[in-house]
């Protein structure tokens, strides 16, 4: 049975069987299937195993038990698939956002007191103006750090003396280190991770209300996802606002691969 894991930067930490639990239950999955999991992992892996290894092996089960669950279990490579460039990242927070009461605009120039500034998201909600960086990485390794908060609190400061009722927002798809979230605690700034806020992370945010990406999908060829993003399908229920025909011309993708793709996004849906 596994002891050890290797990590993606190669530092090796003892194989803890509650992180595959609580990754299993964030994506609701019953006690069953957890156990088969569980008992496989045991009983098939050496002492020594790499996370990427066992991602997969999990991905594979999933996929064996549940289907459905197996998509879910895709998200975080999901979000790194949004890139390479930041703005298919932009364009779904601002989406998320939209289903939680807020008016959003993308890609903004503000003027501040001395200097204008690009804005990623402009948000509003509550009378409140939030001012909204995005942060996007292809590898879970890299952590927003510090200096990155640092100049979305000068910006700020520069914006709010025409943008009274305003506030600061950094967001990201992978982590924040422990200074920044100092940081933010410390000057009123929003943050947004894969991790943080507590209850309001953003697996929490797409979690609750399934505002899955389309990169979710696994029947999907990855060629396909920025086609669908530059049409505006950005997240799962987008495919179902738009005809067969339109998503067909699009893509050049023949009906029976289309079909299977609306399948997949169905059971994500309903289940």
């Amino acid at each position: 049975m596994p002891e050890l894991v290797i990590k993606r930067n190669g530092q090796k930490e003892p194989y803890q069987k509650e992180k595959v639990i609580s990754s299993l239950k964030r994506i609701n999955t019953d006690e069953a299937t957890i156990n088969f999991i569980l008992e496989t992992l045991e009983k098939k892996f050496p002492s020594v195993i790499t996370t990427k290894k066992l991602y997969q092996e999990v991905f594979n089960l999933l996929k064996e038990k549940k289907p459905f669950l197996q998509t879910r279990y895709n998200l975080k490579n999901a979000l790194f698939l949004l890139g390479p460039s930041g703005f298919p990242f932009e364009k779904f927070f601002a989406k998320i956002l939209n289903f939680y009461g807020y008016e959003t605009k993308t890609n903004l120039f503000l003027i501040g007191k001395c200097l204008v500034y690009e804005i990623d998201i402009l948000a509003k909600k509550d009378n409140i103006d939030f001012l909204i960086e995005c942060k996007f990485h292809q590898s879970f390794k890299k952590k927003e750090e510090i200096k990155n908060i640092l100049y979305v609190y000068a910006r700020f400061l520069d914006l709010k003396e025409k943008w009274l009722q305003s506030q600061a927002w950094l967001v990201t798809n992978t982590k924040f280190t422990s200074e920044t979230i100092k940081f933010a605690e410390c000057y009123g700034i929003k943050l947004t991770s894969w991790n943080y806020p507590q209850n309001e992370t953003l697996v929490n945010l797409i979690e609750n209300k399934k505002l899955y990406p389309v990169t979710i999908l696994t029947c999907c060829p990855s060629r396909i996802f920025k086609e669908l993003i530059k049409f505006d399908i950005v997240l799962i229920e987008d495919l179902f606002k738009k005809e067969k025909r339109f998503i067909k011309k699009i893509t050049e993708i023949n009906e029976k691969d289309l079909d299977l793709i609306l399948r997949e996004a169905s059971e994500l849906l309903n289940n």
